[in-house]
């Protein structure tokens, strides 16, 4: 499925559409939830698909923010993984300003 270009935007729709008809998650299941949208942001950062990237961390890390907290090294990890995002694009002022949370 993820072979080819329509397989991949497929499960990319299955997984939007996943989410919009979610109402409620338990902090399990939103936890599981933003490890998988950050994954997938990093898959998608090395195929050099910065935008949807960008759309999934920066989900992911507000999905973290609000459920596990600020400290929380999950938090971190994906602060971590925006900040790279943003370098590897070329916006080093909005990695920076991630980069000090981060650690």
């Amino acid at each position: 499925m993820l072979r080819n270009k329509e397989g991949r935007q497929r499960l990319f729709d299955e997984l939007l559409q996943v989410e919009a008809s979610t109402i409620r998650f338990s902090p399990q299941d939103y936890f599981a939830y933003s490890k998988t949208l950050d994954n997938l942001s990093l898959l998608l950062h090395k195929r050099g698909r910065y935008t949807v990237s960008e759309q999934l961390a920066v989900r992911a890390l507000k999905i973290r923010q609000e459920n596990v907290g600020e400290t929380h090294p999950a938090t971190g990890a994906s602060l971590n993984n925006l900040a790279v995002l943003y370098k590897d694009m070329g916006k080093f002022f909005e990695a920076e300003k991630l980069i000090q949370p981060a650690l």
